[in-house]
């Protein structure tokens, strides 16, 4: 990638987070220790647009990416997420006037996982659903719950697939992962070509939460474009989507897009709105000093497990613990994780059940998830010194 702003072309400010040795792919386990040691790794060198508040890696290499049925990046196995993508499936039906049927179109739809949901809550309304992801790994055509899904992207070349042009497009955690945001989204308006206009729905992160509480896990290779709620209209913007709203969701750690393509009307000047880096610095410093004192001092008690094998927890397991010495393992409820490890540090992933013995400590990953976690323990009958991010 390239100094200039991807989304607006203006210089941006120095970077303000940088590494030399990040995973690739942070939802990519592997079958033994040896092959998680030599995964691929990349470069961060974060900046910040003081033109439109776009956040960008800099030092992003499109070609080290390779998204194919190993990715695994399923949430749905928590209770919690569960109720989130319920919320986000019945936004999505609602968004299509009622007297209207949907015909939907997901891009970046993984296994299809969100599709479903959407198909439960529209029931007869829901006329079509196509789903379109490289990482999926059933045939072309088939899916879950009458959805159909193909391995892919989106374009022009994909359009043959749709039964019926649709009414709703929706793409979630899907955006964050391109380097050039803006070709993304002229990539579905080309895909979707002349017609009614569509309706569209996107989730991604929202960099502010990430700046906000200091979380320095959340800056990660697989995510080399990131958004506050006015970078995120910006680009839409530029890109002829008109953004009806911006909403902060799942306790504001995500933004949630709404709108129309094509726009009707000039868009708006870029709103310049920034993620607060100015302390960036000292609360990376504050939060790395936290959690290096924490582990050294829980480590010798007895093993310490982080909850959490996704991004976060690879991220987190690689910056305070690359040799595997004081971190036990990574906990993951995705049976397809257990028994696996993550890339570079080597941590093996277990089960829940496999935590046993005495002084345990566990550092949850993810906050949204801590009710969930305190009574998975409890049920159990793990007894553990609970903290979280």
């Amino acid at each position: 990638m390239t100094a200039d702003c991807p989304v607006c072309g203006k210089y941006s400010a120095e970077p303000f987070e940088e590494r030399s040795r990040t995973p690739v792919l942070l939802n990519r386990t592997y079958g033994s220790r040896t092959e998680a040691l030599a995964a691929s790794f990349g470069e961060l060198s974060f900046r910040c647009c003081q033109q439109c508040g776009f956040v960008w890696n800099a030092s992003f290499n499109e070609s080290l990416i390779t998204y194919d049925g190993e990715y695994e990046n399923d949430q749905t196995y928590s209770p919690s997420f569960r109720d989130h993508v319920r919320q986000m499936a019945e936004r999505v039906v609602a968004i299509v006037p009622a007297n209207e049927p949907i015909d939907l179109l997901e891009i970046g739809a993984g296994q299809g996982n969100f599709m479903r949901s959407v198909a439960e809550v529209a029931g007869m309304r829901l006329r079509s659903a196509c789903g379109f992801d490289p990482a999926w790994r059933g045939g072309d055509g088939t899916g879950p719950n009458g959805v159909r899904m193909y391995a892919g992207l989106f374009g022009p070349d994909a359009s043959p697939h749709l039964p019926n042009r649709p009414n709703v497009v929706v793409s979630r955690h899907t955006i964050e992962h391109v380097p050039r945001p803006r070709d993304f989204l002229d990539q579905i308006a080309n895909g979707l070509g002349p017609g009614a206009p569509v309706h569209f729905c996107i989730e991604t992160p929202c960099v502010q939460w990430i700046f906000d509480n200091g979380a320095v896990h959340d800056f990660f290779f697989e995510h080399c474009s990131l958004f506050t709620a006015g970078s995120l209209r910006n680009c839409l913007a530029l890109s002829q989507f008109a953004t009806n709203s911006v909403r902060k969701v799942f306790s504001d750690q995500y933004l949630w897009a709404e709108g129309i393509w094509p726009a009707r009307a000039t868009p708006p000047p870029l709103s310049c709105t920034f993620p607060n880096i100015s302390d960036w610095k000292n609360t990376r410093a504050r939060s790395i000093s936290y959690w290096e004192s924490w582990l050294n001092e829980h480590a010798v008690n007895g093993p310490v497990f982080v909850w959490g094998a996704g991004a976060k927890g690879v991220t987190f397991a690689l910056l305070f613990d690359s040799a595997a010495e004081r971190i036990a393992a990574l906990v993951d409820i995705n049976p397809h994780k257990q028994g696996r490890f993550v890339p570079l540090s080597g941590h093996a992933i277990v089960a829940p059940q496999e935590l046993r013995g005495g002084n345990i400590s566990i550092v949850v990953m993810n906050p949204n998830y801590l009710e969930e976690i305190r009574g998975e323990c409890e049920r159990l009958g793990v007894r553990a010194e609970i903290a979280t991010l």
